[in-house]
């Protein structure tokens, strides 16, 4: 039998890691016994159970292929059900020494959810720097006029971004390797129960020559048989692994804070190019020392915002709060785990093909086979291996799964795409007014032109940026503090309130924004930097607010775990 050699390199950058410790360090696993009753060395049986597999049975999928038509192969139901799958899809997979992620989920998740999840994590970075590079070259094009300054033009770079999200890895592979993943229904074969029995078998191969774990978490993952397994297995050695960990329902939640930002951005975007098509007015705004507010434009557009953000975020906090409160029960739920309870997909539907009617083997069997393995002692009654493997997974496994949930809430990187994303149209009105003045007037030297530049972007890109990551951090901390207030009222007037204190908080930030550069523009005439240089500081407060958000889950994470 050949032996397929592992390789824990971090070095994929499509990635979406959060490195969470080790919850398994300082854990002594049960040394098994063999049939005379002799004891089994335990790095024999690492190696024997986890590192050996065939050769050609080591197989994965290119990223592309399993988001591949919407997400079909991640449906449970009809066709592409786990049950139908055949050997067509199994040709899919091809022969690998190691994958870019295993990616562990249960069945009885949404489709929808999962793909869409995916394309957050896997996607999301392409997607924003193909925007903003768009961003750039057709802001230069507008500038140099070789396309109309249509209104529909300011929002090409949001198109892209979109286009891009859902075919990020079918584009990445024209120029680079595909992102090669572990996804169960490809990767075993589902139709040769003997392919099938040894893949199962060998499920720890897999793990061990996946460089990072990426879990699709759900609020019954931890109730499923073969999610368990898969990430006891995976972190059941004495190494810091990294494990990317994401509510599927949160992939919702960010979907509907991304469309609502640019939404709310669509009335400023149509006021100004409707009030203003001059570029020197821009380039006084910019640049100059004017400090002028137009007021009746400004209230417009907070009126026309305003109704948007009143219509959109009650849905995104109804559904925000509720994947918080599922995060937050995620205690109580590891603390009476049992895997003996654990649900899976043979059993609940007797061992019977719910397509076919044709009998199955029952994976309880092959899990417990497996623990018995790594768990049991010489001493051991019928299943006191199992009552060792639900500690595990109480103490040690909780910590691991709990740190993960609540910082997969939204980490920071995530944040500043989004807002880079949403953003994008600024950045194209930054460089359009940038080369139309370079055209119309010049610059006297390089630092003349960087001066300029510098100022463009601030008066545009920078200060939306900012006011959009406060959007977005101000939404998770107060959706945070939804399942709190749902002590006291119901979810649906829960999140009529939280709507009601982000429009005010938002628009407080915006509008004071706005009167401190004017302020700054009027009153600093002789320093041309500072109004940018302002702007700026608004942008360091913000990344300054999710940096301390990120250090308070940190500490509430580390409070939490045993």
């Amino acid at each position: 039998m050949d032996l397929c050699p592992t390789n824990r390199a971090m070095d994929d950058p499509d990635t979406w890691s959060i490195p969470l410790e080790n919850a398994f360090s300082g854990f002594e696993h049960r040394v098994p016994t063999d049939e005379d009753g002799e004891e089994i060395g335990k790095e024999h049986l690492r190696h024997s159970l986890s590192m050996k597999i065939d050769c050609d049975l080591l197989r994965g999928v290119s990223l592309a292929i399993s988001l591949s038509a919407w997400g079909r192969h991640w449906s449970s139901s009809g066709r592409t059900s786990m049950y139908q799958a055949g050997s067509q899809d199994y040709s899919l997979s091809f022969v690998v020494s190691e994958f870019a992620t295993f990616i562990s989920h249960d069945w009885q998740s949404s489709r929808w959810l999962k793909f869409l999840t995916l394309l957050w994590i896997f996607n999301l970075r392409g997607a924003t720097i193909t925007s903003l590079v768009f961003a750039l070259v057709w802001g230069s094009l507008m500038g140099l006029g070789l396309v109309p300054p249509a209104i529909w033009t300011l929002f090409i770079p949001w198109f892209v971004f979109f286009f891009v999200l859902c075919f990020w890895q079918r584009l990445r592979g024209l120029i680079r390797s595909p992102v090669v993943v572990f996804m169960d229904k490809l990767c075993i074969s589902q139709d040769n129960l003997e392919l099938k029995a040894k893949g199962i078998q060998g499920l720890g191969a897999f793990l061990d020559c996946s460089k990072t774990l990426t879990i699709l978490w759900s609020p019954q993952y931890f109730t499923r048989l073969w999610c368990v397994y898969e990430l006891a297995t995976y972190l059941r050695e004495d190494k810091v692994k990294p494990v990317n960990l994401m509510p599927v329902a949160m992939s919702v939640v960010i979907l509907l804070m991304c469309i609502s930002g640019m939404l709310m951005m669509i009335p400023y975007q149509v006021a100004h190019h409707e009030v203003v098509s001059d570029w020197r007015y821009w380039a006084d705004s910019a640049r100059g020392a004017r400090g002028t507010i137009g007021w009746a434009t400004l209230f417009k557009v907070v009126a026309f915002v305003a109704a948007i953000a009143s219509v959109c975020f009650p849905i995104v906090f109804y559904v925000g709060i509720g994947v918080i409160r599922n995060v937050e029960n995620l205690n109580s739920q590891l603390s009476d785990f049992s895997v003996r309870k654990s649900n899976c997909f043979c059993c609940m539907c007797n061992h019977r093909n719910p397509d076919t009617g044709q009998r199955v083997p029952c994976d309880r069997d092959a899990v417990f086979k497996m623990l018995r393995s790594w768990y049991s002692e010489k001493d051991d009654k019928e299943e006191e291996y199992l009552d060792r493997f639900d500690e595990v997974v109480r103490v040690r496994l909780s910590a691991i799964a709990l740190q993960g949930a609540r910082s997969a809430q939204l980490p920071f990187r995530l944040a500043m795409y989004l807002a880079f994303a949403i953003s994008a149209c600024e950045l194209q009105k930054s460089v359009q007014f940038f080369i139309l003045e370079a055209v119309h007037e010049g610059f006297e030297d390089l630092k003349s032109m960087l001066q300029a530049l510098f100022d463009y972007s601030g008066a545009h890109f920078l200060n939306h940026l900012a006011v959009f990551l406060f959007y977005l951090w101000l939404f998770f901390e107060l959706c945070s503090a939804g399942p709190s207030l749902m002590l006291w009222i119901p979810r649906l007037p829960a999140a009529l309130l939280l709507s009601f204190l982000m429009i005010l908080g938002v628009g407080c930030f915006w509008f004071t924004t706005v009167v401190v550069n004017a302020v700054v523009r009027e009153s600093l005439p002789s320093h041309p930097s500072t109004p940018a240089l302002v702007r700026f500081a608004w942008l360091v407060l913000c990344v300054s607010l999710w940096q301390m958000r990120r250090v308070i889950c940190s500490s509430s994470s580390k409070t939490h775990c045993p």
